[in-house]
């Protein structure tokens, strides 16, 4: 069993590319990922530097969203709900568990568009990039 802890470096929208790199305690970059957006979508941060505690807004619905990327960039779980609208719970129904350093990325069709809502301990953060 290895003592190297896995944590989330937080992602960054750069040269038309989302980075998503996960680091270990050690300090080596094991991962990264690229998502050229090839001239074709245009990502925002949809980010939440510090989260309310509660089911909140993520991302407004959006009928052109093509791409969605969210990272949990803290150190306890988050609730992620992205198939049909309503409130974030962790463990409830409708409601998908990021851990600590895990990264969701759904594109093309599979892109819902309506609202997404996120939940998690208060204050921690968490990343989002919407590609439209």
């Amino acid at each position: 069993m290895s003592d190297v802890q896995y944590r989330a470096v937080p992602a960054a929208v750069a040269d038309g590319s989302i980075v998503l790199p996960l680091a270990t305690s050690k300090g080596e970059t094991v991962v990264t990922v690229a998502l050229p957006t090839g001239g074709a979508l245009t990502y925002t941060d949809k980010s939440i530097a510090s989260m309310s505690g509660a089911s909140e807004a993520l991302m407004a619905a959006n009928t052109s969203r093509r791409a969605m990327i969210v990272q949990n960039t803290g150190t306890s779980d988050v609730g992620l709900r992205w198939v049909t609208a309503g409130t974030a719970a962790i463990g409830g129904a409708g409601t998908m568990t990021l851990k600590p350093a895990q990264a969701f990325i759904v594109t093309g069709s599979d892109a819902t568009t309506v609202a997404v809502t996120v939940i998690g301990t208060a204050g921690q953060p968490v990343y989002a990039a919407e590609g439209v």
